[in-house]
């Protein structure tokens, strides 16, 4: 995205996996690549200390869907 005029708005999506960036009377929408990675290093250190082997899958899980958004976007 090319903007002359500069940004004239920035916000993040209430689940703070979007970016939306307005400029020359365009919005344009990107995926969270800084929040994703802070989220998957906050999931590995919660799984660290899980009592459970479920929370252990369930943290893992959220771990594997994070990063196959990282994935998809290369």
């Amino acid at each position: 995205m090319l903007v002359t005029d500069g940004v004239t708005a920035l916000d993040f999506s209430v689940s703070s996996r979007y970016l939306a960036v307005a400029g020359d009377k365009h919005v344009s929408v990107f995926h969270n690549v800084a929040g994703y990675r802070s989220t998957i290093a906050e999931l590995e250190e919660r799984k660290k200390s899980a009592m459970s082997g479920a929370m252990r899958e369930r943290l893992q899980s959220q771990i594997d869907d994070a990063r196959s958004v990282l994935l998809v976007d290369r």
